[in-house]
């Protein structure tokens, strides 16, 4: 089974079906979280399966969670 890997669905998946913890957290949560189709971690997509890729790495961009502050 090919399950979505954006951050919103293993966040709600996490919610439904608890996974194993460390002093971090949900390891579940601890992932490097890219988008799917271009594998940048920046693109929108990365963060909800819903927005569109857009095959870019720039901070900035509408719908992901690395703002304009991202280091």
């Amino acid at each position: 089974m090919n399950k979505c890997q954006c951050i919103k669905c293993v966040e709600e998946n996490e919610k439904i079906n608890p996974g194993p913890t460390n002093e971090f957290g949900p390891i579940n949560l601890q992932q490097f979280f890219a988008c799917q189709i271009c594998g940048n971690k920046r693109c929108p997509h990365s963060d909800n399966h819903n927005n569109p890729c857009t095959g870019s790495n720039e901070i900035g961009q509408q719908g992901s969670r690395y703002s304009n502050n991202d280091k």
